[in-house]
């Protein structure tokens, strides 16, 4: 069988731009050397598990450090890219083992979300990457400032048991047939991420942000899906695992 082609770009151009006056977005575009392959590889997956709020599924990549085939170890290399890039920029002590990949399909139409999947969330990671591999692009990551409590980012535990609590006392549940967040109210864009094919960009999981999506049909079609690779850092340094 042959091994999928994950190779990684042999030029690699790392752009960096600040969110809200303090939060950094890093951006590398042209990411993988062949997209087209990796989007093949991704759409033939079998997919099934399902992860916290997010409207979809997910399929798991190799996470370990002793790679056995050509295919793990383009894995690894991704993920090593990834820690470097993210360690140099950041300073923080982050570590390969503790970053795990995946590829995730938005399977969930826009009617059918719940109410805390209609606003912008935080995730339990400290730290994530993802690449677009919709080409043309099916939307990027769109990042938020919740007016309510004038938070962008929770940086503090009084920070998050606040948003949580706003979420479940204040946030308004309507219907809605998009995921173009329409709520002025309420949330107010800072800074929208391009989903540009083959694009990898890392931010950090505190902060609060929306998966812009043009569509997800409601005879789903993974085709047809909004399809990303995500990188995920359980924790940082000594940190407790996410």
């Amino acid at each position: 069988m042959t091994s999928p082609d994950m190779r990684l770009s042999g030029s690699i151009d790392v752009k960096v731009e600040i969110v809200a006056g303090r939060f950094p977005i890093v951006l590398i575009d042209g990411f993988y050397a062949n997209p087209d392959a990796v989007r093949e590889f991704a759409l033939a997956r079998r997919y099934g598990h399902r992860q916290g709020l997010y409207p979809g599924t997910h399929e798991f990549l190799y996470e370990g450090l002793t790679p056995s085939n050509e295919h793990e170890r383009q894995v690894l290399d991704a993920r090593v890219l990834v820690c470097r890039v993210l360690r140099d920029l950041s300073r923080l002590p982050l570590e390969v083992a503790d970053l795990r990949t995946d590829f995730s399909l938005v399977t969930t139409p826009a009617r059918r979300l719940n109410k805390f999947q209609k606003h912008p969330h935080f995730d339990e990671t400290p730290l994530l990457g993802i690449v677009y591999l919709n080409n043309p692009s099916m939307g990027g990551t769109v990042i938020y400032r919740n007016k309510p409590l004038g938070l962008v980012g929770l940086l503090t535990a009084q920070d998050r048991q606040a948003y949580e609590r706003w979420l479940m006392e204040s946030a308004p549940d309507r219907s809605i047939d998009s995921y173009v967040l329409d709520d002025p109210e309420n949330w107010d864009p800072v800074y929208q991420i391009e989903g540009r094919y083959n694009r990898f960009a890392a931010y950090p999981g505190f902060i609060l942000h929306w998966p812009q999506c043009t569509a997800v049909p409601e005879l789903f079609d993974p085709h047809k899906a909004r399809l990303t690779q995500r990188f995920l850092f359980r924790k940082i340094g000594g940190g407790p695992g996410a």
